[in-house]
């Protein structure tokens, strides 16, 4: 009866090698991943930002700085910090608020909303909207 030596065999040595790659490879895509998580959340919170800020421009503006009350899309400059996003458009629309019992006079629905391409062929966007008065103060 012959005595085994301590310490691996080639087979097992190669299996942990195995392990071990596969394990490196999955902790590298995970890794991956997050970063892209990471730049996309990135990217939103920017875009959010930004339109918000714009929304609250325009609301605290006089009436004649506001778009045209058909509810035409009005493009709005884009602020610097958003220049890495590809294909970025700002715009704003401005119509009178219609609700279930019909026009409500003296109300206009002012919407901001960024669009930017994530990807060839796919984009995104962000929105804000709210009421505005007529009675402001011109």
């Amino acid at each position: 009866m012959s005595r085994r030596s301590p310490g691996f065999v080639l087979v097992e040595a190669l299996a942990a090698a195995a392990v071990a790659a596969a394990a490196l490879g999955m902790l590298v895509a995970i890794l991956g991943a997050a970063r892209r998580a990471q730049r996309a959340q990135d990217e939103a919170m920017a875009a959010w930002t930004a339109t918000q800020g714009a929304y609250e421009r325009l609301r605290g503006a006089p009436l004649s700085a506001l778009p045209d009350v058909r509810g035409e899309e009005r493009k709005l400059e884009l602020p610097p910090e958003l220049s890495r996003l590809r294909g970025a458009v700002l715009s704003a629309s401005c119509q009178p608020w219609k609700s279930d019992a019909g026009p409500q006079p003296g109300l206009r629905r002012l919407r901001v909303a960024l669009s930017w391409e994530i990807r060839p062929g796919r984009t995104r966007q962000v929105a804000c909207e709210g009421l505005i008065s007529d009675a402001r103060q011109r």
